[in-house]
């Protein structure tokens, strides 16, 4: 959900239990602009995350995981887009 032009507020529910495979720890967060080959890591404690410093009206990729004592789990993707300035 965009907060600003260049501002997401990502939120995401835990897995359910007998899918953690593990005691779960935390959350890593990946993004980047579409179609791009730099990524961005943010690990996260709980479950949610404002991702900032993002470009105006540019679509980006996120993607979480869960992680636990065993792993890194499967991501859950995303797709937005930024809003203009004001909008």
């Amino acid at each position: 959900m965009p907060v600003n032009s260049t501002a997401l507020r990502v939120t995401w529910e835990e897995p359910n239990f007998a899918d953690q495979n593990g005691i779960l720890q935390n959350y890593f967060v990946t993004y980047s602009i579409m179609g791009s080959a730099l990524e961005t890591l943010v690990e996260v404690g709980s479950n949610e995350v404002t991702l900032g410093g993002l470009e105006e009206f540019t679509i980006y990729e996120i993607t979480v995981n869960a992680s636990t004592n065993v792993g890194v789990g499967p991501g859950a993707t995303v797709t937005i887009r930024t809003p203009v300035d004001g909008k």
